[in-house]
């Protein structure tokens, strides 16, 4: 867990100058990635400005455990997608990385029903990272985890941009969320599910440019 948090510290030097202001823009694991960081770095001695987070699953071991019940709870196990996956198990195995991520992705490159992706708009996908993502679970439950000890001290405005459709990450859930934070809001994007980023781009982009202004970033004055 260290090393992958150090990960993202490494990202963020590497592609700013010294001293430089920053936002995260984080979507679902991304979201929670951005929190991890600001939990534990806070607005990394002033440069961090602010966070734009979409439908994050959970801060903590619980808030997650909740949200994958209703995730996995969603899945059809006589379904297509899932039969896909099962499918291409028979003729392929997952001995290594590149495979790996293939059978994974063809359980997710559609989601799952709760999180309403649109069929005939599906995002963009070329690798997931199976052996990572399996051992983030793992971590998760053998050790727990806590994003929220030290969000309340981060006190610049976060925007939390949610979808109506994705019943995984309901309102009720994204305001518990938002709550771990000292000075956050929630907007909801309508008539899209999970993969709003891609599903409503010109609206995505309204909101971003929104809350860079309100917070005075980029050179958008507030």
């Amino acid at each position: 867990m260290t090393g992958y948090l150090e990960d993202l510290r490494q990202v963020v030097d590497s592609m700013t100058t010294p001293g430089q202001p920053f936002v995260f823009i984080g979507h679902s694991w991304g979201a929670m990635y951005a929190t991890w960081f600001i939990n534990e770095y806070g607005d990394y001695g002033g440069r961090l400005r602010g966070a734009i987070l979409s439908e994050p699953g959970g801060f903590t071991k619980a808030q997650l455990d909740a949200f994958m019940k209703r995730f996995m709870s969603s899945i059809d196990l006589t379904g297509a997608q899932f039969n896909d996956a099962l499918w291409a198990g028979q003729f392929m195995s997952a001995d290594d990385q590149a495979r790996a991520d293939y059978l994974r992705m063809m359980i997710g490159i559609r989601g799952v029903p709760a999180e309403h992706h649109d069929p005939a708009n599906l995002a963009p996908m070329w690798r997931v990272g199976a052996v990572v993502n399996a051992a983030l679970f793992k971590l998760a439950e053998d050790g727990g985890f806590d994003f929220t000890t030290h969000l309340k001290s981060f006190d610049h405005k976060v925007l939390f941009l949610r979808s109506e459709l994705d019943t995984a990450r309901p309102l009720e859930q994204q305001q518990e969320l938002a709550s771990s934070y000292a000075d956050a809001s929630i907007i909801t994007i309508p008539g899209v599910g999970h993969e709003m980023i891609w599903e409503a781009p010109a609206e995505y982009l309204a909101h971003t440019r929104d809350y860079f202004q309100a917070i005075g970033f980029a050179g958008v004055a507030p």
